[in-house]
């Protein structure tokens, strides 16, 4: 509280700086990290500090950023800390003197959302939301991570039509014409970026030099896919291009189990773990890859986590069977080798497989509830037939 107090002062800020106060705050956050008062005071005291140029430098080199976000994703309901985060996560990365704005992890991104999505009542932190995000979306690839948010441009729809504030209401329609700008300009790019992977893949048919071939074909797209991170269309269509490319020969898919493919591989999955299309496609170019009777492959996958990243596919997309189906044949395959039964172990994977074996298919659904029926119907005429005998009965003994 002190230390708030004192670096409301733009001349102590420095010196306070200087004297170790950033690294007090953030050391003293991970030990109070569930105190609610501690952390607003905390991140109200790292808001005021975080303008300096040396304080920025502290804080990144102690990973503040994620600190900050840990503690806003524990207290999502206090104003304080949820303003407070938002705008020191924008501070430490804006850098006033250079002009000039970092890219920053998805996280962050997330958390500023997340704030807006949790306080749509809230003026000081709905303003402060905008603020932050219009800084970042300075930076493009913020802006393109922005814009993957399924509710985010809703979210600023809103604060640009009902926000109390006029600098609220700016920042959010500034913001929404950004990516709007930027969503013509990279339809434009997908198109181009599309024509190259559709040159590669017919080159294969063409070319006389099939070893020359087979490594330009899966590097342009491999390249595509790493470049356009942003674009689901592009990201599908090349996992699409890979899978076509390795069912054309084996060399193919030895080329395809090089780190740097199956790296780009399983950082995309990674990176759009919530997305049904890309995991879909995902997990199909893994399944294909690991099915061959060579455990060589499936090492290779492993070593590149892509153990861990098809467990997550099952976890994030249960009662998917488009993507289910063959995330859990992947699995199956790989874990006939040693060190991915283990790694599966490690990432939570035995459980998840074993609850997806016990729980029946859609076709064993079926079937049940056939078999349900047909039971209830045999039943029925059972009772029906009794009923009829004791009024049969009843009628003899009248008579």
């Amino acid at each position: 509280g002190a230390l708030w107090s004192l670096s409301v002062n733009q001349f102590n800020r420095v010196i306070l700086v200087r004297a170790g106060a950033c690294e007090r705050v953030l050391r003293s956050l991970d030990y109070h990290l569930n105190d609610e008062g501690f952390v607003q005071t905390a991140l109200g005291a790292l808001r005021t500090l975080s303008p300096e140029r040396e304080a920025r430098m502290v804080i990144n080199h102690m990973l503040g950023s994620q600190r900050v976000v840990r503690a806003m994703g524990l207290h999502r309901l206090v104003v304080d800390v949820q303003r407070d985060g938002c705008a020191f996560l924008s501070n430490v990365a804006v850098d006033m003197h250079n002009q000039q704005v970092n890219v920053v992890p998805r996280e962050e991104l997330q958390a500023v959302v997340r704030a807006m999505r949790d306080h749509l009542k809230n003026e000081s932190v709905i303003t402060s939301a905008c603020f932050t995000l219009k800084n970042l979306s300075y930076e493009e690839q913020n802006l393109r991570n922005l814009r993957r948010f399924d509710d985010v441009v809703s979210l600023l729809e809103d604060a640009a039509q009902y926000a109390t504030k006029a600098s609220c209401r700016r920042d959010a329609t500034e913001i929404l014409k950004r990516i709007e700008v930027l969503q013509t300009e990279d339809e434009a790019l997908e198109e181009t970026a599309f024509s190259s992977l559709m040159q590669a893949i017919r080159r294969t048919s063409t070319e006389k030099n099939p070893a020359k071939q087979i490594e330009e074909s899966v590097a342009v797209v491999t390249d595509v896919i790493q470049e356009y991170d942003w674009s689901i269309r592009l990201i599908c269509f090349g996992f699409e291009s890979l899978l076509s490319l390795a069912d054309k020969s084996e060399a193919y898919l030895n080329r395809m189990l090089s780190p740097k493919t199956l790296r780009v591989i399983v950082t995309t999955m990674r990176e759009h773990a919530s997305n049904p299309k890309v995991q879909q496609r995902g997990c199909d170019l893994l399944r294909f890859l690991a099915e061959p009777n060579n455990p060589v492959n499936r090492m290779e996958i492993c070593m590149e986590e892509g153990c861990s990243v098809l467990v997550g596919a099952l976890r994030n997309h249960h009662g998917d069977e488009s993507v289910e189906i063959p995330a859990y044949t992947a699995l199956k395959s790989l874990a006939e080798e040693p060190m991915c039964a283990d790694e599966i172990q490690r990432s939570g994977g035995w459980q998840i497989i074993r609850e997806h074996e016990e729980e029946p298919t859609a076709e064993a659904a079926a079937a049940a509830a056939e078999d349900l029926m047909a039971g209830a119907v045999e039943e029925l005429v059972e009772v029906a037939q009794l009923a009829e005998e004791g009024g049969l009965a009843r009628g003899l003994s009248a008579s």
